[in-house]
């Protein structure tokens, strides 16, 4: 969910169908800031506005992941 520039994210509802498995989580945010790591987190965009592309890259403990993207529009 966004509130202004503000987005807060979560990866929580990723699930894998092996339970002992771990997953780790890679946020691009698309607007040149760096990357995260976190499952959940709070992102806040630049002021000037704009459309940035938002992924989220899961991975399990065997290398498989799975990417899911979103567009973020953000006013000016």
């Amino acid at each position: 969910s966004c509130s202004g520039r503000t987005c807060n994210l979560s990866g929580a509802a990723s699930s894998d169908p092996n339970p002992a498995d771990t997953l780790s989580y890679l946020w691009n945010f698309g607007d040149g800031k760096p990357l995260s790591r976190s499952i959940s987190l709070s992102h806040t965009f630049p002021s000037g506005g704009g459309t940035y592309t938002l992924t989220l890259v899961v991975t399990d403990g065997w290398g498989r992941s799975s990417t899911t993207t979103r567009l973020v529009t953000i006013n000016p």
